[in-house]
């Protein structure tokens, strides 16, 4: 079942084009998730037994979890039963950013292994070690947004959970509720005090820098003599390992410039050495049992062959040491002391091995011994077989082979089959004439008088009898042309069947199962395809229903595919997450205006919850005087609003201009009833979406059109969950509305489509009745988007540059507040009626402060 799951992981990642390295980390952190984590359906399974039970069989699975975090069995039974399951394990590399900062608080992290650092404006302000939780401070914070960044120092293990089960946990255990709403306030003020220290080191070395700039224009030395350290004084094997790949690399782009002795292991030219690094081997391991079997003197080819091979091998030790690797999490190691390290500790000794020519060894010392055409001698060839202990190595290596070469895994599988049944077929058929080559004719299989060689001297004629006799028994065939003479042919031929027996099962079997789970995921849309026709033709659905039906699956298939995309990303960081959506959506995103120019975690957010839906000409997407589904993004074709209840104001007018019109809060539409056509690239519902009214008008599709759909239901859960974020998403949709408004500026301000200010204010009333306070907070959101706010953004930053650099203002006090704090973290005003704004993203203390030096109240 693992298999298959990641099987139908590589095809969606291959068929949707991720990039290679992105689709590394992708797969190891997927089989790092499903290797710790049950492939069952826990919960199901969990539902069988009693309370009791489910408590035990949890802990004894997560014993070691429970060590760490020990309040888990202080809980109550309600509440290890439900969370324990929804746990999922992450796996994170070196470096490497688990959620960023402004990210929705949609998950936390429980780390069993290794160290997360918090960043706040490039200021490690923290650290988390194994027994702690990662963004639990954010549980007493009501914005429920990161203003944290976290990122790994090693290789780091760890639990994630999703919040709202989180939430939905806690409210079965009072106990839990207690003490992780206090460890919260406790990490929120240590994190607090972190930054305000950080803040005033920051300070400093700026008043240190100005000093310096002071002295260097009066001509003046300026020594600073106190924390003054040479850099010669640095001991570099103390420092964490992270810390010198950052020394040998530099970065230009997207892609990493490592050092010139380095080696990446995907490079054409390192893949192309490891094809003939095996082509070496495979020689070895053909020629070695032939030349032993068949005695078969050391010719010149065979020696300078082998000498090559040796020089080869030994070549490929030396580069082993400079070649890149990919390490369990998916990152693509470059330091070079790690890569000697990680050499030094894997394959090194087995390369030395099977690199040392014993053989030579011993062929030189039993050079001119009387005993050198002895059997014995000749076996002691078999010393070379080691080095298909290589053959080990570059196996390792099919997965990236395959993804820079985009082989199909079928093929590979297919390969790793036959490969192994010649080679045992042609070692089977050595060993068959060996052991009866230096027995008479009239005592062996190869003098059977019926035996028919072409050339009986001919050492070829033998080795082809031998392979044929191999893969007839081994097949279970037997002709019966050739057959054991002595008893040791009678046992070594019962050897042959029973092993054979078995490989042939063996492989008739995986040959059925690669025939029948080629290219699975395609075949499971296929089968979904059928099913849908079957279930539409037993309700009796006419054919062109049928089409309609096929042409949405296609649709579906070509968008987002029919895998299950949350399955993948269960097993992904909300870092890894966001980047694999943003690629996922890409087009999405450069297609519809609604999402130009949005912030990171509202497409993260959004854009995994749209679904795509697809309408033939003529069909009905939202009908009148009905609530509408949500808000509906056109990908392409285009759709026609009409009315059947049109106020019939200048009628003549319309037509003539071929456009609804607005007279005083009414909306009229053209002799035809038209009120408004949309295109590509917009989007439409809105309106009755925001205001939770009923549509005034039916909505055709033109053409055959593809749109994605954001379900009303989407936005109550986000109201429910995240009360403060929904203001901060009702604020972008607004702005969105805005300028789509402004840009098309026809329809758009039609009292039955656009959003008017008495909209407005119905939006802002729904929102306060539901949540029941806040009003001025969802007031702003609603009338004041970001957009307006612009020019206040701009004389906060001025102001801000005036109050925090006392050289533009000397007659000022310098506050304990830093302009490049502001800069890195951002501000997100958010409107109070016309005079008032709120800066989110800063400390409360940097709040006021701008509130009362800058006058803005």
């Amino acid at each position: 079942m693992l298999k298959q799951k990641l099987q139908d992981t590589k095809e969606f990642l291959i068929k949707r084009s991720i990039p290679r390295r992105l689709r590394q980390r992708i797969i190891s952190q997927f089989e790092f998730h499903w290797n710790h984590r049950t492939v069952f359906d826990e919960d199901y399974l969990l539902q069988q037994f009693p309370k009791s039970l489910q408590y035990e069989i949890l802990a004894a699975s997560m014993e070691s979890f429970v060590k760490k975090f020990p309040f888990f069995g202080m809980t109550s039974v309600e509440f290890f039963v439900f969370a324990i399951p929804r746990l999922r394990p992450i796996v994170l590399g070196p470096c490497q950013i688990l959620v960023d900062a402004e990210s929705v608080w949609e998950e936390l992290y429980f780390l069993t292994c290794g160290t997360v650092e918090t960043v706040h404006a490039n200021i490690v302000v923290g650290s988390l070690s194994p027994g702690e939780i990662c963004g639990i401070e954010y549980l007493a914070n009501a914005r429920r947004r990161y203003t944290h960044t976290y990122r790994s120092v090693s290789k780091t293990e760890l639990y994630a959970m999703y919040t709202k089960d989180l939430l939905e946990a806690i409210d079965k255990c009072p106990v839990a509720q207690k003490y992780l709403e206090d460890l919260a306030v406790i990490i929120g003020e240590r994190y607090e005090e972190s930054a305000r220290r950080g803040r005033r080191a920051l300070q400093r070395q700026r008043s240190i820098r100005a000093i310096r700039r002071e002295s260097s224009a009066k001509g003046e030395p300026y020594l600073h003599k106190r924390h003054r350290k040479s850099i010669s004084g640095i001991n570099l094997q103390t420092m964490p390992s992270v810390f010198i790949s950052r020394m040998d690399t530099t970065i230009a782009g997207d892609e990493i410039v490592t050092h010139w002795t380095i080696i990446r292991h995907y490079s054409k030219s390192r893949i192309t050495w490891d094809i003939i690094i095996a082509f070496m081997v495979s020689i070895t391991a053909i020629t070695v049992p032939f030349r032993i079997a068949f005695d078969v003197q050391d010719v010149l080819v065979f020696y300078a062959t082998d000498r090559m091979s040796d020089v080869l091998f030994v070549i490929d030790v030396i580069l082993s040491f400079c070649t890149t690797y990919v390490d369990d999490t998916g990152v693509e190691i470059v330091d070079r002391f790690e890569i000697r390290r990680h050499y030094l500790k894997t394959a090194f000794f087995v390369d030395i091995i099977s690199t040392i020519p014993f053989d030579f060894f011993v062929e030189a010392v039993a050079a001119g011994n009387i005993f050198k055409s002895l059997r014995l001698i000749r076996t002691l060839k078999l010393i070379k077989l080691l080095r298909l202990v290589r053959l080990s190595k570059l196996l390792k290596m099919n997965s990236q082979w395959m993804a820079e070469f985009d082989i199909n895994v079928d093929t590979v599988r297919l390969l790793k089959l036959l490969a192994p049944v010649m080679i045992i077929a042609h070692y089977v058929g050595c060993l068959w004439y060996y052991i009866s080559a230096d027995r008479s004719a009239d005592d062996a299989w190869w003098g059977n008088r019926n035996l028919y060689f072409e050339d009986p001297d001919s050492i070829l004629s033998k080795y082809i009898a031998s392979i044929y006799w191999a893969i007839t028994t081994m097949t279970t065939v037997g002709f019966g042309d050739i057959y054991p003479v002595n008893d040791i042919e009678k046992g070594f031929c019962i050897l042959v069947l029973i092993s054979g027996t078995t490989l042939f099962a063996y492989v008739v079997g995986t040959v059925i199962e690669v025939a029948s789970n080629s290219k699975s995921l395609m075949n499971r849309e296929h089968e979904m395809v059928q099913r849908v026709n079957a279930y539409i033709k037993e309700r009796g659905v006419s054919s062109e229903f049928i089409v309609a039906c096929q042409e949405h699956l296609r649709f579906v298939d070509a968008e987002k595919t029919f895998f299950v995309e949350n399955s993948l990303f269960d097993a992904l960081s909300y870092s890894l997450r966001s980047e694999v959506i943003l690629l996922l959506n890409g087009g999405v995103v450069s297609k519809i205006r609604f999402f130009d120019k949005k912030p990171k975690w509202f497409l993260t957010l959004v854009l995994p919850r749209l679904v795509p839906q697809f309408y033939l000409e003529g069909d009905i997407l939202i009908y009148q005087d009905n609530p509408v589904s949500g808000i509906f993004f056109i990908m392409n074709g285009a759709v026609i609003a009409k009315t059947r209840h049109a106020t019939m104001q200048n009628a003549h007018a319309s037509a003539t201009s071929g456009r609804s019109q607005s007279f005083g809060g009414q909306y009229i539409a053209d002799h035809q009833g038209t009120i408004a056509k949309m295109y590509e690239g917009e989007f439409f519902g809105y309106k009755e979406t925001l205001t939770e009214t009923v549509a005034r008008y039916n909505l055709f599709a033109m053409r055959a059109t593809g749109t994605y759909l954001l379900p009303r239901e989407c936005l109550d859960e986000f109201e429910a969950q995240y009360p403060c974020v929904m203001d901060e998403i009702r604020s972008l949709i607004i702005q969105s509305i805005t300028r789509q408004q402004k840009i098309i500026a026809g329809w758009q301000h039609n009292d039955v489509i656009g959003l008017t200010a008495s909209d407005r204010e119905r939006v802002a009333e729904v929102n306060i009745a539901r949540r029941g306070g806040d009003d001025a907070t969802i007031r702003a959101s609603v009338e004041y988007p970001m957009s307006i706010l612009l020019p206040v953004v701009r004389i906060v930053r001025r102001l801000c540059l005036l109050f925090i650099r006392p050289e533009m203002n000397p007659g000022r006090p310098q506050f304990d507040f830093d302009l490049r704090v502001l800069e890195l973290v951002g501000f997100e005003v958010v409107g109070r009626r016309a005079c008032q704004c709120e800066i989110s993203g800063l400390s409360a203390d940097l709040q006021n402060d701008i509130y009362r030096h800058a006058s803005i109240t």
